[in-house]
């Protein structure tokens, strides 16, 4: 990282590298120590730290190696030492790897990235994603009343990191409250 780079410079350059699958030694020298992570998104829900999910996002581009994202905007608040870059991710479930065959699925995923800066080092990212809305095949009708929904590549590569095999097997059961 260039020490003469600003906030927007630093967030771009971040952006991209955590977006390819560098993993977290490409991503660290643009986070504070223990850099936090969130995101209201079931697949993410254990994801703490930008180095987990610098991982993780290295485990999707192993399931999906076509995965690209396209930059749609990007914004800085320097008063708010903040900068949004808002993004589609693309790609494909062509590899082996995760807790269910290759599914032959493609994906164009919006999302929003929240970099909240201390100084010139980023402390804390929020992902804006919808996974549900964005992944999730129609549902169908099952003979219990309930819905049955396929999981998507990212819940899947979730639930392989976490070693959940119960959840890993690419389906959830759905009340008729959630419909």
């Amino acid at each position: 990282m260039n020490k003469s780079m600003t906030m927007t410079d630093t967030a771009a350059a971040f952006f991209d590298i955590i977006e390819t699958g560098k993993g977290w030694a490409a991503c660290a020298p643009f986070c504070t120590p223990g850099a936090t992570f969130s995101c209201q998104s079931d697949a993410l829900a254990e994801i703490g730290t930008i180095e987990a999910y610098a991982g993780w996002v290295e485990g999707l581009l192993k399931l999906a190696p076509d995965g690209n994202y396209e930059m749609k905007a990007f914004a800085a608040d320097e008063g708010r030492a903040t900068v949004l870059g808002f993004a589609v991710f693309h790609g494909t479930h062509t590899d082996e790897g995760g807790p269910v065959p290759p599914t032959g699925r493609s994906v164009a995923a919006d999302y929003v990235y929240a970099m909240t800066f201390d100084g010139p080092k980023i402390t804390h990212m929020t992902k804006i994603w919808n996974v549900t809305a964005r992944l999730s095949p129609p549902a169908r009708r099952r003979r219990d009343g309930l819905r049955h929904v396929h999981s998507d590549v990212a819940s899947d590569v979730s639930y392989a990191r976490r070693g959940d095999a119960g959840r890993g097997s690419g389906c959830r059961a759905t009340s008729p409250m959630e419909r």
